[in-house]
């Protein structure tokens, strides 16, 4: 069945965390707190993960650009829909020969004799 609205069931609304401020924050800007939290998450998501980070910059040109999708239809698709829609565009990814390829290949082609000199 499709989602109903193009939405999932936790995109709904605000948060009750959202709407409250601690008693704290009363004296402090908005955009403050914004900048802690995303230092924060930031350094703790390079410190938990070894993987690089998402490339938003060439999804985005890939997306806008290529597809030509729209900024609403972009932002909506799963990484997993990206990857898809990249594969039609450019053919799967194809992985290094095994060592059985290569070597085959090198029996098939074989490179004239060399002297070294």
């Amino acid at each position: 069945m499709g989602r109903a609205c193009g939405l999932c069931a936790d995109r709904g609304g605000a948060s009750r965390r959202d709407l409250w401020r601690r008693a704290g924050d009363a004296d402090r800007k908005p955009s403050e707190a914004a900048g802690r939290l995303k230092a924060r998450s930031e350094t703790a998501a390079h410190a938990s993960s070894p993987r690089a980070p998402f490339p938003f910059s060439r999804a985005m040109a890939f997306g806008l650009g290529v597809l030509r999708l729209a900024p609403a239809d972009f932002w909506t698709m799963t990484p997993r829909e990206l990857q898809a829609a990249a594969e039609g565009v450019y053919g799967r990814l194809v992985g290094p020969p095994t060592r059985a390829a290569l070597d085959a290949l090198m029996r098939a082609h074989p490179d004239g004799s060399h002297t070294d000199g």
